[in-house]
């Protein structure tokens, strides 16, 4: 699962999946009519139409595109009121990866726009420019949306199904976090629709976001971790790898844990012109039921500065960084891994 695979902007400028629809569209108006008035031939009870213009016809065909997307693009506050209902309040990397989250989802959803077609393009001798008038038919776009929110909402029940049949801390917490990573990028969908349908009420979810919300506060911090990491005088490395753990729901305790993570930290000055340093670090991630390492993550570089005190600095820095965004990666991929096939 990937919110989290769940801030600064939230939006991604689109990268569009368009489907060109079978039908006939309506047919056009004059050139010169449709420049002044785009819903001439395309009434905005049934149409969402937008006129790109470009210096080529491709450019002012993209644009017109593009303007359809945004006006359907779900508010920016609701977006991160979805996607703050499940991080809810923590440390500052919490907020960071909300980012990462939202445009992740951002992206999927961006990239599901559908049945956005081009009805007439034309060349205006007055600006020397091209234009595109895109259209988009509201109620063939809605049934597409239907079918696709019916299916994403099946994906949600099955996955928040599991999470509560499955008694294993860590794979009730991976089908939790896949259900509600599905349940944001469908309640996004159904805003979208509820703008292509001029507010007209088509979808229900089985699952609310709700009580996927509810679920996941109960679930945060059942999880226990152990921390026996070597970071030397640098603690800020140490804090990374916290907060990371931190922001999957789990909780870090002096023993007893479910899990045990054992990490080291070095730093060697190279001996060579100037001031370099090389960094490594190492993280296992051990079941204390088995005693199985079922998570291994490293990460070396090196650094170089005007002192070996700024490499260092620097070295600790990039390290804690890459920790932030490497290792959770790393853990995301491991609870898919223990979501079984469908």
């Amino acid at each position: 699962m990937r919110p989290m695979k769940i801030l600064s902007s939230l939006i991604i400028l689109p990268t569009f999946s368009v489907l060109v629809s079978c039908s006939n569209p309506p047919k056009p108006e004059p050139a010169a009519r449709q420049a002044h008035d785009p819903l001439a031939a395309y009434p905005h009870e049934l149409y969402i139409t937008f006129i790109g213009s470009g210096d080529t016809q491709a450019a002012a065909e993209k644009n017109a595109i593009a303007g359809i997307a945004q006006s359907i693009q779900v508010d920016v506050n609701s977006q991160q009121q979805l996607i703050e209902q499940y991080f809810e309040s923590g440390p500052e990397l919490q907020l960071k990866q909300m980012a990462t989250f939202s445009r992740e989802i951002g992206l999927k959803t961006e990239q599901n726009l559908k049945n956005i077609n081009i009805g007439k393009t034309w060349f205006s001798q007055e600006d020397g420019r091209y234009n595109a008038l895109a259209y988009m038919d509201r109620s063939g776009t809605a049934r597409i949306y239907d079918r696709e929110l019916e299916e994403i909402d099946k994906d949600v029940s099955y996955y928040f199904q599991k999470s509560q049949q499955n008694e294993n801390k860590l794979t009730r917490l991976a089908y939790l976090n896949k259900a509600f990573s599905l349940a944001v990028q469908r309640d996004i969908m159904a805003e979208q629709l509820n703008t292509i349908t001029l507010g007209a009420e088509r979808f229900s979810p089985t699952v609310a976001m709700a009580e996927l919300t509810s679920a996941r506060q109960e679930s945060t911090g059942t999880v226990d971790v152990q921390l026996r990491l070597d970071c030397g005088n640098h603690d800020d490395l140490c804090s990374a790898v916290r907060q990371v753990l931190q922001t999957f729901g789990f909780k870090t305790v002096d023993d007893r844990a479910d899990v045990l993570v054992i990490g080291q930290w070095t730093l060697q000055h190279l001996q060579r012109e100037g001031f370099f340093v090389r960094w490594h670090i190492d993280l296992h991630f051990q079941d204390t039921s088995t005693g199985k390492v079922f998570l291994t993550y490293s990460a070396e570089d090196r650094e170089g500065h005007t002192s070996y005190a700024e490499a260092e600095r620097r070295a600790t820095t990039r390290a804690a960084a890459e920790i932030r965004i490497q290792l959770y990666a790393k853990i995301d991929d491991y609870f898919d891994s223990l979501l079984a096939e469908k």
